[in-house]
């Protein structure tokens, strides 16, 4: 599966595929990936739509450099929300190919997701561990160990 197929399926899934057991589902998912991105359908809210276009259609990079203006509206407005939450899933994905350059606010809001996420099979929360060493990594408030003195 390519990589930019977590672009808003769960959503067409879930339409799509309804109550199907889940092999089937996640073949006619990968499918659907296969044949590349669909345009996303509006929701009503001019908002929520806006968003969701930052969350999987914008390029990557562009997401990162505004995702937390993104993540208050997400997380506050708009958490059950299976789109967004692919945005969400980007942004981990993201982080954890750059660790370099993944900060730890961004990590501290995905270790804060993690725990919230309703979805029981998302990237976010198979990468859970991984997440979570490199926030510890980061964290401005590690304190080294002090070098032992025995005498």
């Amino acid at each position: 599966m390519r990589p930019d197929c977590e672009r808003g399926t769960r959503a067409a899934w879930r339409a799509v595929c309804g109550s199907y057991p889940v092999p089937y589902a996640t073949l006619l998912l990968a499918a659907a990936c296969a044949a590349g991105p669909s345009p996303l359908a509006s929701s009503g809210d001019a908002r929520l739509d806006a968003l969701r276009q930052w969350a999987v259609q914008a390029p990557r990079e562009d997401f990162v450099r505004v995702w937390n203006r993104w993540w208050s509206e997400f997380y506050f407005d708009y958490p059950r929300d299976e789109v967004l939450w692919c945005g969400v899933d980007r942004l981990a994905r993201w982080a954890l190919e750059h660790p370099q350059r993944a900060g730890f606010e961004l990590l501290t809001a995905l270790h804060a997701a993690a725990a919230q996420d309703p979805r029981r099979d998302s990237y976010l929360l198979a990468r859970r561990d991984p997440l979570r060493e490199l926030r510890a990594s980061k964290n401005p408030r590690r304190v080294a160990p002090s070098p032992r003195t025995d005498g």
